[in-house]
């Protein structure tokens, strides 16, 4: 079966398996709500198909964004709104959310346990400047990373409930 993928806005893949994770923007008449969710990439061609194909498994995190939309009514999604996402080895998952026409940033550590991803901790602030360039990091260990954003080079990594730049 194909896995539908129109509402996919950022994706991240795992370096030591076939597991993709999957950040989705669905869409309801009211609310936008993001969903991240772990998939599984296989091989059709085993099956009589025609490639690879994505397969979604039960894990996942839905409206990562509930709690900070209530906090902040003032921040809202625009087009120009950019997305970052990445996986370390042990399956540790690193959201950046840059809400360009706001001027804020969301920032988010989670864990893939397996059975469910679980929020670690988190970062809202204004960013002042705030554009659509480009992103990126890499993983110093299990669950901590350098960040390239806006120019400026971080180290990211939680402290308690609280993402510390």
């Amino acid at each position: 079966m194909q896995y539908i993928h129109e509402d996919v806005v950022v994706l991240a893949c795992s370096t030591t398996d076939d597991h993709i994770w999957l950040m989705r923007k669905v869409a309801s008449p009211s609310a936008h709500q993001f969903v991240l969710v772990r998939t599984m990439l296989f091989n059709e061609n085993d099956t009589g198909g025609t490639g690879p194909r994505l397969k979604q498994e039960n894990t996942s995190q839905t409206n990562l964004l509930a709690d900070m939309f209530v906090d902040n009514p003032d921040i809202a999604l625009s087009p120009q709104d950019t997305y970052t996402m990445t996986v370390s080895t042990s399956n540790h998952l690193f959201v950046v959310f840059s809400f360009i026409e706001a001027q804020h940033r969301f920032l988010s550590l989670l864990h893939d346990n397996g059975e469910h991803i679980v929020a670690l901790c988190s970062l809202l602030s204004e960013y002042p400047g705030l554009n659509n360039s480009f992103t990126s990091s890499a993983w110093t260990s299990d669950n901590t990373l350098v960040l390239h954003l806006q120019h400026n080079i971080f180290t990211v990594s939680c402290d308690g409930p609280r993402l510390v730049l």
